[in-house]
């Protein structure tokens, strides 16, 4: 994971049901330029977070979603840039 945070930045907390597919979202963006893709910061399978992730999700109704990932917000979504693309 290349994206470390900084104190008060905003994230984007994505919950995840499937290992598999939990296990492909980081494998497909590890080599790729920051520039390019939504950098990841953490994730559920981070050693310093696995524990608070399990008991921050049951608290939260979340139990359903094992895994996860958090990344830093974007600047703009996609529907920005499709309205500005057109």
């Amino acid at each position: 994971m290349s994206g470390r945070l900084s104190e008060g930045e905003e994230v984007i907390v994505k919950l995840m049901k499937d290992e598999v597919q939990f296990a492909r979202e980081i494998e497909m963006r590890a080599g790729l330029a920051d520039d390019s893709v939504v950098t990841i910061a953490a994730s559920s399978d981070d050693e310093q977070l696995r524990e608070r992730w399990a008991s921050d999700a049951a608290k939260h109704g979340y139990t359903e979603y094992p895994h996860g990932i958090v990344m830093k917000a974007a600047q703009r979504n996609l529907m920005v840039i499709l309205v500005r693309r057109v």
